[in-house]
């Protein structure tokens, strides 16, 4: 069976005045075989508005940005 390269999800998140979040799964190729396994991925502005209920708009940016 063929799996799909690219998976595009769509999670609702009910909290405050809510907002959707989409998810992107990834086969992992790396891991070899027949069936890789998935991987998801969420953008860091969505992880940190579910976190750090940051709804500023802002980021913390990228682990390897100077401050």
């Amino acid at each position: 069976m063929e799996m799909t390269a690219l998976q595009v999800t769509t999670y609702r998140v009910e909290h405050g005045s809510g907002f959707s979040m989409p998810c992107i799964t990834l086969a992992n190729r790396r891991a070899g075989g027949e069936n890789p396994r998935m991987l998801k991925w969420i953008f860091q502005r969505h992880l940190e508005i579910i976190l750090m209920n940051r709804t500023d708009g802002g980021s913390s940016g990228a682990i390897w940005s100077k401050g």
